[in-house]
């Protein structure tokens, strides 16, 4: 009979502790900001317990979910309620954003986060969960998206008349060189004009991407000495261009410079590299080595260049500016192979001015 009796008071303290905590969880959740609820599942579907808050959040109280257990879906606007839907236990865990309709009729943003409940046999028969006021925080995402897409829209009208202003110049170079009957006069305005191209390019890419950061590299290479091989009428010599590039995304910074260089080495070919000859052939290869870095070769199979080449470098404008363009700006390394032909090979990172971006 003791130890009956001594059963019975442990039993009797637990049951009191029990409910001494469950007082005070409930005072919690009757005092909290969000909504904290437990809707059960089975053997019918009714709110067991939803916290006062719910009515300072929707203008419904706790009362009217207890009458309406389909109030859970009808406050939902009808376009969100399929994410109400739960298709397995692990899309009943996963946060969701819902939109509400409040009993005064305003929407608002709730941010969802449930867990399921079990019994011993493992059946679901009950979710619990709290429900947040996110309209502030979804209000604010908005209005940076809608800010952005502003900005975006600015950049690239920024791009797009930075490359007409360029072609403007261009167009007023070109004519002020037809007043001049001096062929260097001529053939520099000309050179002028192919580099202000070369960058103008870079900035008609820059207003198609969908980055407004970055450009294809492999693209640009092509693009722009097919534009300058018409200029120069390398076709009508017989003179053809052949790629072998990898898919590459640059930025402004390193593409710009870039072009100046391609730029410089095709207009170099087509003065120098196939004097006395009816066909020629100028390579590109872009290869996307290890640790950011990227090798271009730029090769011809032309008469090749002088050997006192390394002496003559500093006095070779055009070589002066491709070394410091490589090598200054580009923090790289320029190398000139000169057999068989005249092959540049230029190592460089793709991320040399990756903090700026």
């Amino acid at each position: 009979m003791e130890v009956l009796r001594l059963k019975n008071l442990q039993l009797s303290d637990t049951r009191k502790k029990l409910q001494l905590t469950e007082e005070k969880f409930k005072l919690l959740a009757d005092n909290a900001q969000d909504i904290i609820y437990r809707y059960e599942l089975y053997p019918e579907e009714i709110f067991s317990y939803i916290s006062p808050s719910v009515e300072r959040i929707t203008g419904y109280s706790p009362e009217d979910f207890y009458k309406d257990y389909n109030l859970r879906m009808t406050i939902v606007k009808e376009e969100d309620r399929d994410l109400l839907s739960y298709k397995s236990c692990d899309d009943i865990k996963k946060p969701v954003i819902l939109r509400m309709i409040k009993k005064n009729g305003d929407v608002i943003y709730t941010e969802h986060h449930n867990s399921p409940v079990y019994d011993r046999d493992g059946r679901l028969i009950a979710m619990e969960g709290i429900i947040r006021d996110a309209t502030e925080r979804e209000e604010f995402l908005k209005k940076i998206q809608h800010d952005l897409e502003e900005k975006k829209v600015l950049i690239r009208e920024l791009y797009h008349r930075t490359k007409n202003n360029m072609n403007v110049i261009i167009s007023l170079l070109n004519l002020k060189a037809e007043s001049f009957e001096s062929d260097v006069i001529q053939s520099f305005v000309q050179d002028m004009s192919l580099k202000i191209y070369s960058i103008a390019m870079v900035h008609e890419k820059l207003y198609q991407s969908q980055d407004l950061t970055n450009i294809s590299f492999d693209e640009y290479i092509r693009d722009l000495s097919t534009s300058l091989a018409e200029c120069f009428d390398m076709s009508d010599r017989g003179i053809v261009l052949k790629f072998d590039l990898d898919p590459v995304n640059i930025s402004f910074d390193i593409a710009a410079p870039c072009g100046l260089v391609i730029n410089e080495i095709i207009s170099n070919a087509f003065k120098h590299a196939f004097t006395g000859r009816d066909s020629g052939e100028i390579f590109f290869s872009l290869k996307d080595i290890k640790d950011g870095y990227l090798k271009l070769e730029i090769s011809d199979n032309g008469i090749g260049m002088p050997e006192d080449l390394n002496s003559r470098m500093y006095e070779n404008i055009g070589l002066q500016t491709i070394k410091a363009i490589i090598e200054n700006q580009l923090a790289g390394k320029m190398n000139i192979i000169s057999e068989q032909g005249t092959k540049f090979i230029f190592i460089f990172s793709k991320n040399v001015y990756k903090s700026r971006i």
